[in-house]
């Protein structure tokens, strides 16, 4: 038996038409018709919705009645040891990229202090300060300013 067999043998059981259950189910009556036909296909929530409404299970108006078995209650699965020689490699390559990234921190912390405290390329007696400077006035005005060291 197909699906669509099932969807309309289901209906019926209920006793309900393709407009009352489109109604319930918040679809068209052609949705319905269509997925009867086997136009179309109903999503896995219409599914769902329709085997509530039907008063059968998914499996069953899947599968069908041969194949729809008693729902088996899941278990855990056994909880297995671990294996030691399966997490030492794991824990030499979590402290290896750790040392890695610690390094590469203090050299980006190093280069960012280098750079913001000018020493790169700069000599001794070529260091200037804001404090140093003075602005030289110009005497026609709209003209740009000089910064010139202070005497």
């Amino acid at each position: 038996m197909k699906l669509t067999e099932r969807l309309v043998e289901a209906r019926k059981a209920m006793g309900l038409s393709q407009a009352d259950a489109a109604e319930r189910l918040n679809v068209s009556r052609q949705a319905i018709s269509r997925w009867e036909t086997g136009v179309g296909t109903p999503s896995l929530d219409s599914l769902i919705q329709m085997s509530q409404l039907y008063g059968v299970s998914l499996n069953e108006l899947v599968y069908g009645p041969e194949t729809a078995q008693p729902r088996e209650e899941m278990t855990e699965p056994e909880a297995q040891p671990e294996c030691p020689a399966v997490r030492e490699p794991h824990r030499r390559r979590t402290a290896l990229l750790a040392t890695v990234l610690a390094f590469a921190a203090a050299g980006i912390l190093v280069l960012g202090i280098w750079i913001g405290f000018g020493i790169a390329g700069t000599s001794g007696d070529a260091k200037m300060f804001s404090d140093d400077l003075v602005v030289e006035e110009n005497v026609n005005v709209g003209e740009e300013f000089d910064l010139v060291p202070w005497e």
